[in-house]
């Protein structure tokens, strides 16, 4: 392409990142592919030229700012494109700075704030003519008890936007559905700590997309596709899809929206097609690349390169694209096969039928392209190792059922460990939440107690120096505990001992720490094991309400209450 030297590409994990790497570096750009992770699916192809590893944005925010202003500084780029929200968020932050070094691919701030709200999208949307469903935008609690939708429950539930930063690091905060107002109370109180939040009634119909490129609030091109897996089942990111004839009506929707907010650059909208009413109900807009991008360049519309072209201020104009090409992103759709499998609703035949067409030639794979194969490769043996690692999981439940079973029955060798414990080890996921409440719970109880065992937790998979989580911190003040100076450790910083116990919240944790730790599996317990009138897991609350958080800490508390009768004893009996 004129002009066109060299790209820089965010995101390189992504399916659609793949397709803007292979589109510019077909189009003879030099392209350097950058992600969090060094097996990112875009470093495989053969058209990324570079490969750069940076930061995770969702985990270190301000790392990712310095990195990227450092890369900018050391390298000329033509054109740097963030292709997820991951990415897009944090750069608008310094947005000025980074474009005196290099020109990015994001609509301009006020623009873009507005893309990324679904308040302001629903109400742009509204104003630009398109049919919307039932909604309302709730600020406070009190506007909640106002809600009175034409067609009762379920209602549809989203926060400001998919992707926040709070305390420093990312939340995807999905779309969830509720049935009830208790637990409609209990999503908006989380999702509130976010911004306002969108609650709509549902509507029915198959999902469409409308891929598009814009030019100052001018619609130059788009591309229609209808989704045909989605996953999860009930609504969420497209798996599999095929191409369709560009509807006029929806062609003149997008181009109503796309004026009213002025947009510049890519764009997804998503609707949900009523066919007995014969109408699109707009869903929400992503104001990026998007999942189905490989489906439209298998069909004919080179997206990235007409970007490309954008903001090299070339001309750009709708493409002519073959319909009833079909597209599916492997690793989704084999999730979406076993959802449907156990779903009574999806006829067997549609299952297997839509398998079946995999070998046709009108099919295509978003991972595999004939000149640039090894992607596929690497998604297969990604795809493998998930598997394995399923059988392996599976197979280490199942072993710690039948312990946890018998630990019930004879608790024994718990109350014999704690006896000698000089430290208790409480563990979670994120060590945010049901752990950090348990250390402070306990650490209250001992701190009078002298000669107790030392309290710590931690979290399998925790991101370490993080808060603990907002509505945890508020639910702890009710019980009179303190996680304000709470800060989130990873087991892996800790050096057990032989005196430890290890409590963990869940039986698939049993199986984690047990394979992590084989040395210690022995004194390694579910935190629920002295109290078999408590559910056998301690769910994890996060991302949920206050209500159910309380729910989940009342649990903690009672699993609690043995372990803390068995040490009290032993201390007691004690010369």
């Amino acid at each position: 392409m004129s002009g066109c030297r060299h790209v820089l590409v965010l995101d390189a994990d992504q399916l659609s990142t793949l397709a803007v790497v292979r589109s510019l570096g077909r189009s003879g750009c030099a392209v350097t592919a950058a992600a969090a992770s060094p097996h990112a699916i875009a470093f495989y192809s053969r058209y990324a030229g570079q490969h750069l590893i940076y930061p995770d944005p969702l985990q270190q925010h301000g790392a990712f700012l310095e990195w990227l202003t450092n890369t900018l500084t050391n390298h000329r780029f033509d054109l740097v494109i963030p292709v997820t929200d991951r990415s897009i968020v944090p750069i608008l932050t310094i947005r000025d700075a980074l474009e005196v070094l290099s020109p990015i691919a994001i609509a301009p701030n006020p623009v873009m704030h507005q893309a990324l709200s679904k308040c302001r999208m629903h109400s742009l949307a509204r104003e630009a003519g398109l049919h919307v469903p039932e909604s309302w935008i709730i600020k406070a609690p009190a506007t909640l008890e106002a809600i009175a939708p034409q067609n009762g429950f379920p209602l549809v539930v989203k926060a400001e936007r998919s992707l926040a930063w709070l305390d420093g690091y990312g939340q995807t905060l999905e779309t969830r559905y509720v049935t009830d107002r208790a637990t409609l109370k209990d999503i908006w109180a989380r999702y509130a700590l976010y911004g306002d939040v969108l609650v709509q009634s549902r509507v029915t119909g198959h999902g469409v997309g409308l891929g598009l490129l814009a030019r100052d609030g001018l619609l130059v091109n788009c591309f229609q596709y209808r989704r045909l897996h989605e996953v999860p089942l009930t609504g969420g990111g497209s798996a599999y899809r095929v191409s369709e004839t560009l509807d006029p009506v929806l062609e003149e929707q997008a181009t109503q929206l796309v004026r009213q907010l002025r947009w510049h650059g890519a764009m997804m909208l998503e609707f949900k097609y009523d066919p007995y009413a014969k109408m699109y109900w707009f869903i929400e807009a992503n104001g990026r690349f998007w999942g189905g991008l490989p489906l439209a360049l298998a069909a004919g519309v080179d997206f990235p390169r007409h970007l490309l072209a954008l903001y090299q201020n070339q001309s750009v104009s709708q493409s002519a694209y073959s319909v009833g090409v079909r597209g599916r992103n492997l690793e989704r759709d084999i999730d979406w096969t076993r959802s449907a499998v156990r779903h009574a609703d999806i006829p067997t035949t549609r299952i297997v039928s839509d398998a079946l067409k995999l070998v046709l030639p009108r099919e295509h794979i978003d991972s595999f392209s004939i000149d640039d194969p090894r992607p596929l490769a690497s998604e297969v043996r990604r795809i493998g190792c998930r598997l394995i690692d399923a059988v392996r999981r599976r197979k280490r439940l199942s072993a710690s059922n039948a312990r946890e079973n018998e630990l019930r029955k004879n608790p024994q060798q718990i109350r014999s460990c704690l006896q000698q414990a000089q430290r208790l080890v409480l563990v979670c996921s994120g060590n945010i939440m049901r752990s950090a409440f348990a250390e402070a719970y306990l650490e209250k109880l001992f701190s009078s107690q002298p000669g107790g065992p030392a309290i710590i937790s931690a979290g399998l998979d925790a991101q370490p120096g993080r808060l603990a989580d907002p509505i945890a911190r508020n639910i702890a003040q009710d019980h009179k505990l303190s996680l304000e100076d709470h800060r989130a450790r990873a087991l892996t910083m800790l050096e057990l001992t032989e005196n430890d116990v290890i409590f963990v919240m869940e039986r698939t944790q049993v199986a984690e720490a047990t394979k992590r730790y084989p040395a210690h599996a022995s004194r390694i317990y579910l935190l629920t094991a002295l109290n078999p009138s408590l559910p056998i897991d301690i769910a994890d609350p996060n991302g949920e309400g206050p209500a159910t958080c309380q729910t989940i800490f009342h649990q903690i508390i009672d699993a609690l209450e043995p372990v803390i009768d068995c040490i009290t004893h032993q201390r007691q009996r004690l010369p």
